[in-house]
């Protein structure tokens, strides 16, 4: 017997469902959607504009009117074959389905979604994450709740999707709004919201891959300091460890590795670690010699191809005791055991096993792979292998966050490959194996800016990708685009030298430091947005169509983001230096030399510099760069930018940058603001919430000031310097946050 059901929620969402009698749902959703069933409308439906059409028992249509005047049509099939069709009026573009390295602004295509490795020679065709939803242009999304393997057939031109499936149920959840910004905010809503990592997790990362031993990582990691570079997070790959995987150091390489990781925390870096879900019993020395030939040498000098690294010792524990997923699973560096991490008990014999790395004074772990699941796989919860496939990256991230932070007593990391839907709540991600190609970072770019349409606002492209080496221009853009990514990771190995950023000459190395300093700058505004990426779920980095959704030359822009709604960035992502970007709708502020450009149109830019633009009229919070990125504290001082125009509000957030306090009103929110009107200009500091009290020094900048008569302020001991011919005046005072500051410029 098939069952229709329809049930409504607040915020404008709804759940068609077609299924057999007593289905409530798949046996993930609680986990992946534990918001849902709190916005549950029973009685008066938010939509009344909606129409239900029964064809057959297993075939429904459904027509649901949107606020942006469309209607779309909905078929629901569930048969052998299962189905769903929507069909709208307009040419649509379309975002999502999880890590798409293939295109952002997606108008046709066929898309399979099913986790698999995927290097940089698949990525046409494969993703690491396949997640299924999808959005589109004219404000609507839908998230099919079945994570089997599907298919998506689109057609944006005629307004037209297409998904087939065999197992599963025919069950979906259709959002749509004002704009794209409240259809994010509803995913994440019943999906959950990214918790604020750790502040250090704000600043540049490196990869040792590998590392040789202790002492040499130690003095290559050094150099970042002497070099003036700012450096505050390390990872080493997978040759830490002694095998495959017991979490024990390798004594070759990491004899004192109490002392090596005391020595990284007095430098200010912290340390995380990669693994794989394995316990090896058998080593694949096919598979190791095989990713020499593609990727190049990645074993460290002075090992063997051929010396044993799996445990078989452990694997019959673990297997003895169920722990395992799956006990035979091949994977790229060998043959054994996968974890099952919906088993409480397998996920803490796990994590039971980083204890001792964790009080030594490890800070995070990398969670590789995760794509590997065949079929015949048994989950404690009763998942279906098929469906596991796609949602075991999840369970994954979920197990080893959740343990880290009650573990700590302070925020987690986890840094995962492969995530599904609700992943956006254990940051963060990376994008997989990229290379060292002009192309690389366009695919890299694609996939963050489509999970940034998902919610997911902690993505990350390796700066120079895992293979291939940087010629002297890729070297110089790469990091230019790949800086800004919200986690921001430099890659490099003993064997590839020309990825170091002084390796090409002094200009390329004053290139490197220069942007990488420029991320530092930004911190205050990057945490800003972490609070809100957390209260509202809207990303930290944002595709343009996202900021303006209502400009069709929007709709598929894959080269320019945002970070946050005030600075909007256009890489080159080629040789060039010259290339076309479309300035939006409004005024913007060339930061090279404040020049003012009217919106809504493209123009061309000639530079060697990255073009980054301002929003003219808005409040921007930078700090000075500084490395290591203090914790237990708050930024001090900061700098606050004033790019006058009417007028603008910013909310400046902060906390102690490490503990849970977030979480229970222990930060410190600011809204800055001023009105500049013809006769004066009105700046206030306020503290709008929390409970944390800052005392901070600030650097008020104002742009754009021709005459002034007078500074009238409740704030004591105010320094201000004028610049007539730059029309700039600064102000720098001391502030409790606690205690308003009302500045009041008079005009000539």
């Amino acid at each position: 017997m098939i069952d229709f059901d329809l049930t409504h929620y607040k915020h404008r969402f709804v759940r068609l469902k077609l299924a057999p009698k007593g289905y409530t749902g798949p046996v993930w959703l609680n986990d992946v959607c534990p918001g849902l069933d709190l916005y549950k409308i029973e009685k008066n439906p938010c939509t009344a504009n909606i129409q239900i059409q029964s064809i057959s028992g297993h075939k429904h249509n459904v027509s649901i009117g949107t606020d942006q005047g469309q209607t779309l049509e909905i078929s629901l099939s569930s048969g052998k074959i299962k189905g769903l069709k929507i069909k709208s009026p307009y040419d649509e573009t379309f975002y999502g389905l999880g890590m798409d390295f293939r295109a952002f602004g997606k108008k046709r295509g066929v898309f399979y979604l099913k986790n698999s490795e995927s290097p940089y020679i698949l990525q046409r065709f494969l993703t690491y994450s396949s997640m299924p939803i999808l959005l589109s242009n004219h404000s609507w999304a839908i998230f099919l709740l079945n994570a089997h393997p599907t298919i998506w057939r689109l057609n944006g031109a005629s307004g037209k999707v297409s998904i087939t499936w065999k197992d599963g149920a025919a069950d979906i959840i259709l959002f749509w709004g004002k704009h794209l910004k409240e259809i994010i905010s509803n995913i994440t809503l019943i999906c959950g919201r990214p918790e604020i990592p750790p502040r250090w997790a704000f600043g540049l990362w490196h990869t040792s891959y590998p590392v040789e031993d202790q002492e040499k990582t130690l003095s290559y990691l050094k150099r970042f300091r002497a070099h003036g570079i700012p450096l505050d997070v390390e990872i080493l790959d997978y040759h830490w460890e002694e095998k495959f995987h017991n979490f024990k150091w390798s004594k070759k390489y990491f004899p004192r590795p109490k002392a090596f990781i005391d020595t990284l925390h007095e430098i200010g870096l912290k340390l995380g670690l990669i693994y794989t879900p394995f316990i090896n019993k058998k080593d694949n020395y096919s598979t190791r010699l095989r990713n020499h030939l593609i990727v190049g040498r990645n074993f460290p000098e002075d090992l063997s191809y051929m010396t044993n690294l799996s445990d078989k010792a452990l694997y019959r524990i673990a297997r003895a005791h169920n722990y395992f997923i799956h006990p035979n699973v091949s994977w790229w560096f060998g043959k054994g055991g996968m974890i099952d991490f919906t088993s409480k008990v397998a996920a803490d014999f796990w994590f039971n096993l980083s204890r001792p790395l964790l009080d030594n004074g490890v800070d995070f772990f990398k969670n590789d792979d995760g794509e590997y699941l065949p079929k015949a796989a048994k989950s404690a919860i009763g998942l279906d292998s098929n469906e596991h496939h796609n949602t075991y990256g999840f369970y994954y991230s979920k197990a080893i966050y959740e343990r880290l932070e009650d573990y700590l007593k302070h925020r987690a990391l986890v840094y995962a490959r492969c995530v599904w839907i609700g992943s956006q709540r254990y940051p963060g991600i990376f994008l997989g194996d990229q290379k060292a190609t002009f192309e690389g970072m366009q695919r890299s770019l694609n996939a963050g800016l489509n999970l940034s349409m998902l919610g997911f606002s902690y993505w990350g492209a390796d700066i120079y990708g895992l293979s291939g080496e940087p010629n002297k221009d890729v070297h110089k853009r790469y990091i230019q685009y790949a800086i800004f990514t919200p986690i921001a990771r430099y890659f490099s190995s003993p064997f590839a030298k020309k990825r170091d950023p002084w390796a090409w000459g002094s200009k390329n190395e004053d290139n490197f430091r220069i942007y990488v300093q420029l991320r530092y700058m930004l911190l205050p505004h990057l945490y800003s947005y972490a609070y809100i990426a957390y209260t509202t779920g809207i990303p930290i980095v944002r595709p343009v169509v996202l900021e303006y959704s209502n400009e069709k030359e929007s709709s598929a822009i894959s080269n320019q983001f945002f970070i946050g709604k005030e600075v909007m960035v256009a890489p080159y992502i080629n040789n060039l230096d010259k290339r076309e970007i479309y300035l939006p709708e409004g005024q913007w502020i060339d930061v090279r030399d404040l020049h003012i450009i009217t919106g809504s149109k493209s123009i061309e830019y000639s530079s060697d510099q990255l073009p980054v633009f301002v929003k003219h009229g808005a409040i921007l919070a930078l700090s000075r760069p500084s490395s290591p990125i203090q914790v237990n504290s708050y930024t001090n001082p900061v700098e606050i930018y004033c790019f006058l125009k009417d007028e603008y509000t910013y909310l400046l957030y902060d906390d102690d940058g490490i503990s849970l306090n977030y979480k229970d009103e222990g930060f410190c929110l600011q809204r800055i603001y001023y009105k500049n009107t013809n006769d004066y200009i009105e700046l206030s500091i306020k503290k709008q919430s929390g409970s944390m009290d800052i005392n901070r020094d600030y650097k008020i900048t104002l742009f754009f000031i021709n005459k002034f008569s007078s500074i009238e302020s409740n704030v004591r001991d105010i320094i201000y310097n004028y610049d007539k011919a730059n029309t700039i005046l600064e102000l720098r005072f001391k502030l409790f946050s606690s205690t308003p500051a009302e500045i009041r410029i008079s005009k000539v």
